[in-house]
């Protein structure tokens, strides 16, 4: 069960914020018998995880493309342990007013080959409809679902 509650997604790092949303996030759970495996989800960037991660437990790496750096800042932050990609965006977000974004198949066809190809786990993350509601995304990150598939 993941805790993604993007403490340090502002790009900075905040010691005496870190973690604690997500901690009381945990802590609940726990208190509830929740004994499955528990997980962060932060950028892939210093600042995020060390914004995000909760010592003790299985941090995991956010992002789309540039798997061999992205994944040597997840394993700066977490020396042992399965390397995750838990949000591997086939798509991008969306801002209202801004033009829509869409990644070219390909590019993400091999992207995701490179990831897998260095033994990574990964999650799709922003998938193609039939996996949206009308155009809309299931998530509440604001983000576009209506990708070609790879």
């Amino acid at each position: 069960m993941g805790g993604d509650e993007q403490d340090g997604a502002g790009g900075e790092f905040r010691p005496a914020r870190a973690s604690a949303p997500v901690g009381r996030v945990r802590d609940g759970l726990v208190r509830r018998g929740v004994d499955c495996l528990l997980f962060t989800a932060d950028g892939a960037h210093d600042t995020m995880q060390q914004g995000g991660a909760i010592p003790g437990h299985l941090a995991t790496a956010t992002f789309g493309s540039r798997a061999p750096e992205r994944l040597a800042v997840l394993r700066r932050h977490q020396g042992e342990g399965p390397l995750t990609a838990m949000e591997f965006w086939i798509g991008w977000f969306d801002q209202w007013g801004l033009p829509h974004h869409v990644r070219d198949p390909k590019e993400t066809a091999a992207s995701l080959d490179e990831l897998l190809a260095i033994g990574a786990s990964v999650s799709l993350y922003v998938t193609p409809p039939p996996a949206d509601a009308g155009g809309f995304s299931l998530t509440l990150a604001g983000v576009a679902t209506d990708q070609p598939g790879p």
